[in-house]
């Protein structure tokens, strides 16, 4: 077989064989058989060209059937906190959704191969309904009315975004222009941006969903209109239906979720430098030492999951050292888990600084590998069958239930079945199984999807991989993927690259002879390309490397790129001013103003500034008070309001005779960086009008600030801001 069952102990092969007869009966009894095979059929075939496919999302990973068709890369059999019915409810009808990860510069070969296959009129996108948001009511204004970028994004900051559902949803401007007096000063200097409070909540267009394709079993004319469209990326007419998903749904035709994702994209590039096949990357064993070490040690810049700040921070104080570790990072650095204590609870006790406690021995071996924390929505519906005797209908309602806060009302009969299921089945009291209930609602609130987490950590992991045995592939695959003219690739290409000279390897900037269109890997590190000059776009490098295909010896000196179309003496003289920059690529400016700063504070020209004493690694993790004073750079101005914030998280307006100062409604988060990683700093209600103006003239990514600040008796290095002394740099 395929998969390497048949080599298995006889023993084992049965537990499979027993596995995917209970799967196909299921799969069989809901008529679902041709949705698994169209999907495995898709699947197979990109995998089999060489493009990069996931190893599973969502719930999908916990199917061996989908592992059987190489939907999957996941065998559920090696992680039994995965469930089955997870994915497919035995009492609902309803097809399971199998959403799949491309590589975001060739998913379009999905619906080519669905449409060679089934026939152009039996294969559509789906069609989706684009409403007037906030953002991009303000951005058509500004954009017809040519009104300034910078003013325009800086408002967008504060703009209050609520969850779908909520009352006033719609009228978020309104309620922002009302919030915040800086932002209504700039609609009061651009009196037209009141236009866009009337477009806030209205149709805007009518567009292709990004990922979702539909078959249908005869031509798609027989039982919905459709229209034609251009594919901007692949110049090609598509088929749009003239319906969302919902309503396609409803006239039976079957939904393909193919979602491009960059990561998989990063990964080809990185397998064909590297000159190794996909199945390969496939095969690399999820306990390589190599690879845990990385994990181990933090070295997670570029790596899908857990590079951002959350996870970064969690993997850094949990210190990983086997897969199943980083599983639980991928759920524990989620908000949720972060904000309930769970999150520290489980790095207290995973370092014996805290007590582990288990109420009984099933709770006990269900979180054997969690530390003893409920953190996965799997480990609450086996609490509450194995120990309550719940069936499947009822354990999924007690995870929706919770999960969708429903209320105490709604768990009281729940409770008591629990209760009583306890009792009758192992004769556990209401004490204990009370503390069991406790804790399994109390997890509703954060509680993820074990196969997700699974499958989403394996991705990581084969990045940590390329990064851990073939480094140099790795970042220049990440860098390409990178547009240096964006937002995120401003922030990131200079993180990239600053972590490429940490691990000891060089950065050039473009080379007469080894430069091409973007990034190439060289012996000793990573060259940059034309684009990534600014002002040189790919029609000037493409003519660029027309040219050197005309000149038998190559580029000899600058100026022979005057005879390539596009290019000028002026552009010349910029290419030579960003290639003889000592830092072209901004390497160090977080090191060279942190010198600098540090330089005028101890000669005095920054007046009642303290001289900081902590970098960011130095700030404890665990529950503790300390007092800190810090020198970072301002990454991103997060603005809150007290009233609002209060309306998202309970559904209801805030009375302002319950709060002490209600005057005082603003606050808002800091996210920073230092020399060393990154510090959240938060800044409260009473001091955070003393400082607004100066905090909101500050440019992310570009201007510092000294905080004086006070680490809170609470696990997570979050400060609290004392003092500030705001920074703006040259």
């Amino acid at each position: 077989m395929y998969r390497g069952i048949g080599n298995k102990p006889k023993k084992v092969r049965q537990v499979y064989k027993d596995r995917v007869k209970y799967e196909i009966d299921m799969m069989i009894s809901k008529d679902f058989t041709d949705y698994f095979l169209v999907m495995s059929d898709a699947i197979r075939a990109m995998k089999d060209r060489g493009i990069p496919v996931g190893p599973g999302r969502g719930s999908s990973a916990a199917s061996l059937v989908c592992y059987l068709l190489r939907i999957t890369e996941i065998d559920p059999m090696d992680y039994p906190v995965m469930q089955f019915e997870r994915f497919m409810d035995p009492n609902r009808n309803d097809l399971p959704d199998i959403d799949t990860d491309f590589d975001d510069d060739y998913r379009h070969f999905v619906q080519q191969h669905l449409v060679e296959k089934y026939g152009e009129n039996r294969v559509a996108n789906i069609g989706t309904f684009t409403k007037y948001k906030a953002k991009n009511s303000l951005d058509d204004i500004a954009r017809v009315y040519n009104l300034p970028i910078f003013e325009i994004a800086a408002i967008k900051e504060y703009i209050i975004e609520r969850a779908a559902g909520d009352d006033n949803t719609g009228h978020d401007l309104e309620d922002t222009v009302a919030a915040y007096p800086q932002v209504k000063k700039v609609f009061d200097k651009y009196p037209v941006l009141y236009q866009a409070m009337e477009f806030e909540g209205n149709m805007k267009n009518f567009g292709i969903h990004a990922a979702g394709v539909v078959v249908g079993a005869e031509p798609i004319a027989n039982s919905v209109s459709s229209y034609a469209r251009l594919d901007p990326k692949t110049k090609q007419v598509r088929q749009v239906l003239a319906v969302d998903k919902v309503d396609g749904e409803h006239l039976g035709l079957m939904k393909l979720d193919a979602l491009g994702l960059k990561t998989m994209g990063m990964i080809r590039i990185a397998l064909d430098i590297i000159g190794m096949s996909l199945e390969e990357l496939y095969a690399v064993p999820l306990d390589d030492p190599k690879t845990l070490k990385l994990f181990e040690e933090c070295d997670v810049t570029g790596i899908f999951q857990f590079e951002g700040h959350a996870a970064r921070e969690t993997t850094n104080q949990v210190k990983p050292k086997t897969f199943m570790d980083l599983v639980a990072i991928n759920t524990l650095a989620r908000p949720g888990a972060l904000h309930s204590g769970s999150t520290g609870d489980y790095i207290q006790i995973r370092h014996k600084r805290m007590e582990r406690q288990d109420p009984h021995p099933i709770f006990a071996e269900i979180t054997k590998d969690t530390e003893g924390q409920i953190i996965y929505q799997e480990q609450m519906v086996q609490l509450v069958r194995e120990i309550g005797g719940f069936d499947w209908e009822m354990a999924t309602k007690v995870r929706k239930n919770i999960a969708k806060s429903k209320g105490a009302d709604s768990f009281r009969p729940m409770w008591e079945s629990f209760r009583d299921g306890a009792q009758r089945l192992h004769g556990i009291p209401e004490s204990v199984s009370g503390e069991m209930w406790e804790r399994l609602t109390a997890a509703g609130a954060y509680a993820f999807n074990a196969a997700h987490s699974v499958a989403y950590s394996a991705l990581g992991f084969w990045c940590a991989w390329l990064k851990a045995h073939h480094p140099i592939a790795f970042y220049t695959a990440q860098l390409r993927k990178l547009d240096p003219n964006s937002p995120t690739g401003k922030e990131r290409i200079p993180q990239l690259l600053r972590d490429v000279v940490d691990h000891g390897f060089t950065v050039q900037p473009p080379d007469l002879k080894l430069s091409r269109e973007t990034w190439e890997p060289s012996k000793t590190g990573v060259v940059a390309g034309w684009t990534q000059i600014r002002g040189v776009g790919p029609a000037q490098s493409t003519a660029i490397e027309a040219l050197r295909k005309e000149m038998p010896g190559g580029f000899e000196e600058w100026k022979d790129l005057l005879q390539a179309r596009g290019i000028g003496p002026k552009k010349i003289e910029e290419i030579l001013a960003f290639t003889s920059k000592k830092d072209p690529f901004g390497i160090d400016y977080v090191g060279n103003c942190t010198d600098e700063i540090l330089q005028d504070i101890e000669d005095g020209r920054m007046e009642d500034c303290p001289f900081p004493d902590t970098t960011s690694d130095e700030i404890p993790y665990e529950a503790e008070t300390s007092y800190h004073v810090v020198l970072v750079m301002l990454t991103k101005l997060m603005p809150k309001n007290l009233y609002e914030q209060h309306k998202l998280k309970h559904g209801e307006e805030l009375d302002p005779s319950t709060v002490k100062d209600p005057h005082l409604a603003d606050y808002c988060t800091l996210h920073t960086q230092d020399t060393k990683g990154t510090v959240t700093i938060s800044i409260n209600r009473k001091i955070f009008p003393r400082y607004k103006e100066e905090l909101e003239s500050l440019r992310p990514g570009k201007d510092f600030l000294v905080v004086r600040a006070k680490k809170m008796n609470t696990y997570g290095k979050i400060l609290l801001a004392q003092e500030l002394w705001p920074i703006g740099m040259e």
